[in-house]
């Protein structure tokens, strides 16, 4: 069986860790329960802005393939989009 990744089940799983870990203080409060949520938000945004995406394999392309590709795309829907159009009457 699979663990759920949905976001909603990632963002159900974080709050009962910071709850847990809030229930170890004296006295729990939400204030920190929501101080522990923010902390690890922020960090892991800081990790995320940190973290470098690097696409290689044989099945990947130079970028300029794609952007021709696409420049290509692009040119042909508008000349077929123009060839389509209905002059009003």
């Amino acid at each position: 069986m699979s663990a759920d990744t949905s976001p909603a089940s990632m963002r159900a799983m974080r709050s009962k860790t910071a709850c847990e870990k809030v229930l170890t203080l004296s006295p729990p409060s939400y204030q920190a329960v929501k101080r522990v949520l923010e902390q690890r938000a922020a960090r892991e945004a800081r990790d995320t802005a940190t973290a470098t995406t690097a696409q290689a394999g044989d099945g990947i392309r130079p970028i300029d393939d794609y952007q021709a590709f696409f420049e290509q795309h692009a040119q042909r829907a508008a000349s077929c989009h123009s060839r389509n159009r209905k002059e009003p009457r």
